[in-house]
């Protein structure tokens, strides 16, 4: 079962990133705030794959609010992908790599227009991802306007 040693190797990578310890001396790398709502975006996307690999109904789900057929390779696409992408987020959350997290933005913002073109359930999730995708930029934004000594940084 090589997808089950995948999905264990995404939450172990998970795991380790968030049990990292952060020493009073030290000076954070990343905003407090960003990192946060990276962090969570990418650990959602890790679940809803995991979900998709793991429950049936989900991956059906998916399929039909696309219009694809469900066939065991289009479902493992999309979850693999899935969890990929949100391996990309938190790993850029966890390395505090900001210019990563205005280019995985920017590629969600071109997007949109594709999802709200054909219309259907991928209207909510164009609406899901512009919401998301507009918390995260004036997030970064406000961090990156305020700078290093600003209320987005986590004062240690």
């Amino acid at each position: 079962m090589p997808q089950f040693s995948l999905l264990t190797e995404i939450l172990r990578g998970v795991k380790r990133c968030f049990r990292e310890e952060i020493h009073i001396n030290s000076t954070p790398k990343m905003p407090y705030l960003s990192t946060t709502i990276v962090g969570l975006q990418g650990t959602l996307q890790i679940l809803y794959g995991a979900a998709q690999i793991l429950i049936p109904s989900v991956a059906l789900d998916t399929c039909r609010a696309l219009d694809v057929q469900p066939v065991p390779a289009i479902i493992n696409a999309l979850s693999y992908s899935s969890m990929l992408m949100g391996a990309f987020y938190v790993n850029a959350a966890y390395r505090g790599d900001t210019d990563i997290m205005w280019i995985t933005f920017l590629g969600r913002l071109t997007g949109i227009p594709y999802l709200l073109y054909h219309g259907g359930s991928c209207k909510m999730v164009a609406v899901s991802e512009g919401v998301l995708c507009g918390v995260a930029i004036v997030v970064l934004g406000w961090e990156k306007l305020v700078g290093s000594g600003g209320l987005g940084r986590m004062e240690l």
